[in-house]
C-alpha cells in the first residue's frame, strides 16, 4: 500500500507524542527544563471548513446525528440560569456543524471575525519558553482547559508546575480550587463585572479558602507586576511565535489530525528551543 507525504503528516500523532515526552524527558535530564512556574494559552487556528459548509440542521445523513446532540446541549444550557446571554449565544454559533469538517465549529478569532476553527492550547515555562503541554478542542471557551493541560503536564513529566500563570478566560473556582489543592498556585486576574473596570479582589462568602487565597494574592501589585511581565514574555509569545512566524495552519479536517499537525509544530519548535539552551 503507497502512502502519500500527506499520510505521514497525519497518521503518526501516538508516535509524536511519545517522541516529544521523550525530548522533553532528556531536556529535564540536562536541567534545560524547569517546571517551577508555567503559562498556559489557548490560539483558534482556521479549520479546513468553508464558512458557508455550516448548517444548523443538515441534511446529510453523516452530519445529522451530530448536529442534533449540539442542538440538545445548547437548549439545556439556555435553560441554565448560571449561563450569561453572550455565552448563550456563543454555543449557539458552535451548533452550527459542518460539512466538510464536523468536528470544527465556528468560533470568534484574534480579529474579531468569526471562523471555523479549533482551539489549540499550549502550556510552555516561563524562564526557556519551552512547551510541555499540548491540545486541541472545538470548545471556543479557554475556561475548562486549565485542569486537563495540568493533568498533562503531570503526566508527561511526573510533576506538577510550583505556579501557574492564565488570563482571565480560564477563570473557573472550581479548577482554581482543585490546582491549589495539589499543590500549584494560579495566577489568574479575575474578570471584572464592567470591561475596563477594574475586578474585585475581596473574597466573596461562598468562597473556598483556596479560591479566596487567589482572590487576595491577585489584588496585590506584586503579583500583579510578576503576571504581567511573565505570561506576556512566554504564552503569548510562542503562540504568536507558532502562528506567524512558522505558519502554523490546518490543512486537515478533524481534531485527531488537527493535533498531530500541533504536535509537529511542537516538536519542532522545543528542538529550535533545545539548540538555543545548549549553545
Amino acid at each position: 500500500m503507497e502512502y502519500s507525504l500527506s499520510d505521514f503528516r497525519v497518521n503518526h500523532g501516538e508516535a509524536l507524542d511519545e517522541l516529544q515526552m521523550q525530548v522533553l524527558a532528556v531536556m529535564m535530564k540536562q536541567g534545560l527544563v524547569t517546571l517551577t512556574r508555567m503559562a498556559q494559552d489557548g490560539t483558534r487556528v482556521r479549520a479546513s471548513a468553508g464558512a458557508a459548509s455550516f448548517r444548523r440542521e443538515p441534511r446529510l445523513r453523516d452530519f445529522l446525528a451530530a448536529a442534533k446532540e449540539q442542538v440538545e446541549h445548547v437548549k439545556r444550557l439556555s435553560d441554565d440560569p448560571t449561563v450569561t446571554a453572550r455565552e448563550t449565544a456563543a454555543r449557539q454559533r458552535a451548533a452550527r456543524v459542518s460539512t466538510t469538517d464536523p468536528e470544527a465549529r465556528v468560533m470568534k478569532m484574534g480579529d474579531g471575525g468569526f471562523r471555523p476553527a479549533f482551539n489549540m492550547q499550549f502550556a510552555t515555562t516561563t524562564e526557556e519558553a519551552v512547551i510541555v503541554g499540548v491540545g486541541v478542542t472545538n470548545v471556543g471557551s479557554d475556561k475548562s482547559q486549565m485542569t486537563p493541560m495540568l493533568e498533562q503536564i503531570e503526566e508527561r513529566t511526573g510533576r506538577r508546575p510550583s505556579e501557574y500563570l492564565v488570563d482571565s478566560g480560564y477563570v473557573n473556582l472550581e479548577a482554581i480550587e482543585e490546582a491549589e489543592k495539589k499543590g500549584t498556585t494560579v495566577y489568574a486576574p479575575p474578570a471584572a463585572k464592567t470591561k475596563g473596570e477594574e475586578p474585585s479582589y475581596e473574597p466573596k462568602p461562598d468562597d473556598t479558602p483556596e479560591v479566596a487565597a487567589w482572590r487576595q494574592r491577585m489584588g496585590t501589585k506584586e503579583t500583579k507586576d510578576l503576571y504581567t511581565k511573565a505570561r506576556g514574555a512566554t504564552a503569548e509569545l510562542v503562540n504568536a511565535d507558532l502562528k506567524e512566524n512558522r505558519s502554523l495552519k490546518l490543512r486537515v479536517r478533524g481534531a485527531k489530525k488537527a493535533l498531530t499537525v500541533a504536535l509537529w509544530h511542537v516538536l519542532a519548535y522545543n528542538l529550535m528551543r533545545w539548540a538555543l539552551l545548549t549553545t
